[in-house]
């Protein structure tokens, strides 16, 4: 067996030396090729299309590099600095002075870059021969890295000329529409956008509306509902159920604004495989629960709304987490705290997000919808992304108001947070009506409008039945060129798994057979890599199905309700509905 110490000696051995270099070489020049070729075809024209191209071929070069220092010898780097400023790293242009006392203390700063995220974007003054040499010499030289000659004029002029280059510095973003149209045409990347959002969407959305046959009954002014689909607006919902967001997906879809529809999320969303990804590209706000970094995202991101070629619907859960009972208790003891009215069926709401979005919304967003959002659990089942995967119908209830935005008033931030506060209070009066009576108006003293059920477009259910046919086609054809073993094989997992009710980890182990039955075939490792896809997409979807649950919400409230108030941060998400009392149950179940 080898041993730690076989692997040292390993990596001294001059021929391995001698592959890494010729590798860093080739592969260097290769990427040089490119650089000249964009630097020649692309950056006359658009700057920032071959700046967004460039950052990740010089990261490629520098990674090699880079490499060696981390995998190669494990060398590693230790911090010392303020955890508040190491979290801004990466997002904000920086002027770096470090000592030069070291053969490798460059290096040790490119790992630190490279944990920021803005390794292909570091920039250094070297000395004017050093564009001259080959690989990183020229990659620098199509990199706005600044040459000095030692001659005081002469790099005066050069660094005065050549800093202002970074002044509009793109951040690195990647995929293929930003390459290719955003830079050139900002309104023609969104109308297409509009459809490629729409399509991932709409898969959520069909299994709302045609697998489970879940329905939403509007309450609202009929005028109002004229108007949907018209206009920019600002959706104020309450956040008490794990799918109340695919409600107003349904609303969004029957106003034709699905595609269009932003909202508020935490960071770490951008990761998620499929959606995540998606909203990465389509403007969707991603906040860090640190008010000073969400404050500037929303006030830079808030403004890409403005020219948008169609309405656009932005959602802003002011509670910025789901209610649960402990949550509850605890924005309850800081309403008391702060001489606040309490509220039976809501948190007490975040003000500082919705104060920046009025004020940055005001003369560009005509209105508000507040959306009062209920579920009947005695015509369906409970509000679950289980339950609705599993076919089980959802009823959910709407109230919704139409409140002009010029009304809120943004000169004084006591008086906005005043207007939302009422707005809250008024949003409780509706939904402790709902769970005591079954309507909305009964007790609230608010208009009583009749009930509309939105009727199901045939959009969503067109678009699952392109995808499924083309990877059933896909899976056809593999299959047709698979081992008659394997065939039989994945025919008898699909009746186990279409007869028998079961838990989910016994599924996982009966599709796992799938990938033992590759062992049949010619070609081993393509047919492993082919159903590892299937069982990492099934696990997948579980696994986006658990974002969803309550359980799965932030901390807030855990612990004792003294020592919680609401974060007065960013307005986000996450979960047990209130409870209705013995008059409500035996009528609607919430």
């Amino acid at each position: 067996m080898w041993e730690l110490q076989d692997l040292m000696q390993v990596r001294r051995w001059y021929a391995l030396h001698l592959v890494l270099c010729v590798t860093f070489f080739l592969a260097s020049l290769i990427i040089n090729a490119c650089q000249f070729l964009l630097f020649f075809t692309i950056k006359p024209f658009n700057k920032t299309l071959f700046r967004h191209i460039n950052y990740y071929l010089m990261y490629s070069i520098m990674a090699q590099i880079l490499f060696l220092a981390e995998w190669w010898s494990g060398s590693e780097v230790r911090i010392y600095t303020d955890p508040e400023d190491m979290k801004k790293w990466g997002t904000e242009h920086t002027l770096i002075i470090m000592n030069h006392t070291y053969e490798v203390d460059w290096l040790m700063g490119w790992m630190v870059a490279n944990k920021a995220g803005v390794l292909g974007a570091a920039k250094v003054f070297v000395k004017k021969m050093m564009q001259y040499v080959p690989t990183i010499g020229w990659a620098w030289r199509c990199s706005d890295i600044i040459f000095l000659s030692r001659n005081w004029e002469h790099d005066k002029a050069v660094m005065q000329n050549q800093i202002k280059e970074f002044y509009d510095y793109p951040y690195p973003i990647w995929f293929l529409l930003f390459f290719t149209i955003k830079p050139f045409n900002k309104t023609l990347f969104r109308q297409i956008n509009y459809y490629l959002m729409y399509s991932i969407m709409a898969q959520i959305l069909f299994l709302a509306e045609w697998w489970s046959g879940s329905e939403v009954r509007i309450y609202t002014d009929p005028e109002d509902m004229k108007k949907w689909g018209t206009e920019h607006t600002l959706i104020i919902m309450n956040h008490t159920y794990e799918v109340d967001w695919l409600m107003g997906w349904m609303v969004a879809n029957k106003a034709g604004v699905l595609g269009a529809a932003k909202v508020f999320v935490k960071k770490m969303m951008q990761y998620v495989p499929t959606i995540g990804w998606a909203w990465r590209c389509s403007d969707i706000i991603f906040l860090s629960r640190n008010w000073e970094h969400d404050k500037a995202v929303m006030q830079n991101q808030i403004k890409e709304f403005y020219d948008y070629p169609y309405p656009v619907w932005m959602l802003l859960f002011a509670e910025g987490t789901r209610f649960t009972p402990q949550k509850h208790a605890a924005s309850m003891e800081f309403a008391r705290e702060r001489g606040l009215t309490e509220l039976k069926r809501h948190l007490i709401p975040r003000t500082r997000g919705f104060i920046q979005c009025a004020q940055s919304l005001k003369g560009h967003f005509p209105v508000i919808y507040d959306v009062t959002v209920a579920f009947n659990t005695k015509e369906g089942a409970d509000p679950t992304m289980l339950n609705i995967l599993q076919g089980r119908r959802v009823v959910g209830e709407m109230y919704i108001r139409r409140l002009p935005l010029d009304d809120v008033p943004v000169d004084d931030d006591k008086t906005t947070s005043k207007y939302l506060h009422q707005l809250y209070e008024t949003k409780d009066l509706l939904l402790d009506s709902y769970c005591n009576t079954g309507s909305f108006t009964k007790q609230s003293g608010l208009p009583s409008y009749p009930a509309v059920t939105l009727q199901r477009r045939y959009c969503s259910l067109l678009n699952v039945a392109f995808w499924v046919s083309l990877c059933v086609w896909g899976g056809v054809s593999i299959l047709r060129s698979a081992s008659l073993p394997l065939q039989c094989l994945v025919a008898l997992v699909f009746l186990l798994g279409t007869v028998s009710s079961c838990s989910v980890q016994s599924r996982l182990a009966r599709y796992s057979l799938v990938l033992l039955g590759t062992v049949s075939s010619c070609s081993v490792q393509s047919r492993l890599a082919r159903y590892s896809l299937v069982l990492l997409a099934y696990v997948g979807l579980y696994k986006l199905i658990g974002l969803t649950k309550i359980t799965k919400g932030s901390e807030y409230g855990s612990s004792s309700p003294s020592s919680h108030s609401p974060p007065a941060s960013s307005p986000l998400a996450a979960p047990s509905p209130p409870r209705p009392t013995a008059e409500g149950e035996s009528k609607k179940k919430e």
